[in-house]
């Protein structure tokens, strides 16, 4: 039962981690709630969800299939229909907007909202939210599968850590994609600021002994992932997932809406709201 519980909860903390990660490109007196729903709407949030959600059980569903010990099996297939109830019954849109609103009004004002609005409506943001966010929402089960697979390998390999090979270059037609996900802006310090929350986690879970060696060990460990796990690795590995999803046209329109200048300080808030967003979910599971 302990077993099946801790597996719920780690398919929960995915679908949450699901809400932020992929929501990672969008957008005085706090938003009105009819000014979100219509933010809500033309970002496609409830589809968003739903395809995330999908996503996550289709990635449980091949790891269940794939399992030849029959115990463990087993226990994968209930906590996979577990979770698949809790996602029924809890991780609907009907039932997490309330919370959506709260988590946006927290941080954005109306002005900001019909701004927002107004950028999902245009070439950009249709590219944004129709084309490039289900297709990211697709892939995440995948990246998520790098990262968890990366960090399980470095953090039980008690050998010192090689250096890490530089990675390869994109293929042509996702080098265009790469200069686009490098350059949204604060992606990389909100994805190294996440890193250094892992890395304290890491620290944590790792027992250095109190003695050189162990302090060398956890060193070499925290040195390998930073390494492995970088923004540059990570980013092409999603340039590759990515590739043939949009044109060259349509990467060069995100580039340039990348540029203005309210881009940044919109994505900042964003990525405030959205954090709170995930804190109520996990609260209210």
């Amino acid at each position: 039962m302990r077993t099946r519980v801790a597996g719920i909860w780690r398919l929960l903390a995915q679908a949450c981690l699901a809400t932020v990660m992929l929501t990672q490109v969008a957008q005085a007196a706090p938003a009105s709630k009819a000014s979100l729903r219509a933010y809500f709407e033309a970002a496609g949030m409830a589809h968003q969800m739903s395809t995330s959600m999908q996503a996550l059980a289709q990635a449980q569903e091949d790891e269940w299939q794939a399992e030849s010990d029959p115990l463990r099996k087993a226990a994968q297939k209930g906590v996979l229909d577990d979770f698949n109830a809790r996602m029924r019954t809890r991780m609907v849109w009907s039932k997490v907007e309330p919370l959506a609103i709260a988590s946006y009004q927290a941080h954005l004002s109306e002005d900001e909202v019909k701004a927002l609005i107004a950028h999902a409506r245009t070439p950009a943001g249709q590219v944004r939210y129709r084309k490039l966010n289900p297709a990211m929402i697709r892939q995440l089960p995948a990246v998520q599968k790098y990262l968890l697979t990366t960090f399980a390998r470095i953090a039980g390999n008690p050998a010192p850590a090689a250096p890490a090979a530089a990675p390869p270059p994109a293929a042509p037609e996702q080098a265009l994609l790469l200069t686009y996900l490098r350059g949204v802006p604060g992606e990389k310090e909100a994805f190294e600021d996440d890193m250094a929350a892992l890395e304290d986690l890491m620290g944590l879970s790792i027992d250095a002994g109190d003695d050189e060696a162990g302090e060398a060990l956890l060193a070499r460990t925290l040195a390998d992932m930073k390494a492995q796990l970088s923004f540059d690795n990570v980013t092409l590995l999603k340039a590759r997932l990515l590739g043939g999803v949009l044109s060259a046209d349509e990467i060069a329109l995100l580039i340039d809406d990348n540029r203005h200048p309210q881009r940044g300080e919109q994505l900042r808030k964003l990525r405030k709201a959205e954090r709170k967003f995930q804190q109520r979910l996990m609260n209210s599971m």
